[in-house]
């Protein structure tokens, strides 16, 4: 006999409820990153100097080196979060953007009849990341991708003006990873899909109204990457990571 729908409905969500305590056991240890410790003094540094440090203060063999500290937001929030809860809070911030990165995701999964193959693909993506799982820029980054991706996922299906919030991911990026590029190349990827959709008479305008909208973003998210403490050298330097 068929299951009730509410029991169906149940049975789907239970293999992405199995995710929490995964999520937990993936987060909730000791902090391994070296990278954490620069990264907290350098957010304590700009709150006390209240400037982002454009020369290198700590190289031992090249002092006043020039630094491109693109990830200076994230240190700033680093910094906050350790100063209200300490290494503890850190740790439990840590597994709240994981859990909202896996949030994120499952939303634009679509419907909850694919619940097994959804949770499979999390707990997939989760194992994958799991060696970059640390407080470390590449984490709200993580976010930042999955809500961008959303975000293109609603306007392929409604063409609304939600797309429009890409503009401030793409400022807020800038100032937290040097993967922000990234985010340029998607807005760059979905435009570029948009233009080469098959025409059709009826849909004419429609289809002009999205490309329009689309090529607005892609605009607004490259001029955003210029709005950092070193302007034009950031996307510079962005593009020699990537060479």
């Amino acid at each position: 006999m068929p299951h009730p729908p509410r029991l169906n409905r149940a049975l789907a969500v239970l293999p992405q409820l199995s995710l929490v305590p995964f999520a937990i056991a993936l987060c909730i240890q000791q902090i391994r990153s070296y990278d954490y410790w620069w990264h907290l003094r350098t957010g304590q540094l700009i709150l006390e100097t209240r400037a982002v440090p454009l020369v290198d203060p700590y190289s031992y063999t090249a002092p006043g080196s020039p630094w491109i500290d693109v990830h200076w937001l994230f240190q700033i929030g680093l910094y906050a979060v350790h100063w209200l809860g300490g290494h503890t809070g850190v740790i439990l911030a840590q597994l709240a953007l994981v859990l909202l990165l896996v949030g994120i995701v499952r939303h634009s999964a679509g419907h909850l009849e694919r619940g097994t193959l959804v949770a499979a693909a999390l707990t997939t993506m989760l194992v994958i990341v799991i060696y970059r799982v640390a407080p470390r820029p590449e984490l709200p980054s993580f976010v930042m991708l999955a809500a961008l991706l959303a975000l293109f996922d609603r306007f392929e299906r409604r063409g609304d003006a939600w797309i429009y919030a890409a503009v401030p991911i793409a400022l807020l990026w800038a100032n937290f990873h040097g993967l922000f590029a990234v985010g340029l190349g998607v807005c760059g990827i979905f435009l570029a899909a948009e233009l080469l959709r098959p025409w059709s008479p009826s849909g004419g305008g429609l289809r002009a109204t999205r490309a329009r909208r689309l090529a607005v973003v892609a605009a607004l998210a490259s001029l955003m990457c210029l709005i950092n403490p070193n302007t034009v050298e950031l996307p510079l330097y962005a593009l020699k990571q990537f060479g």
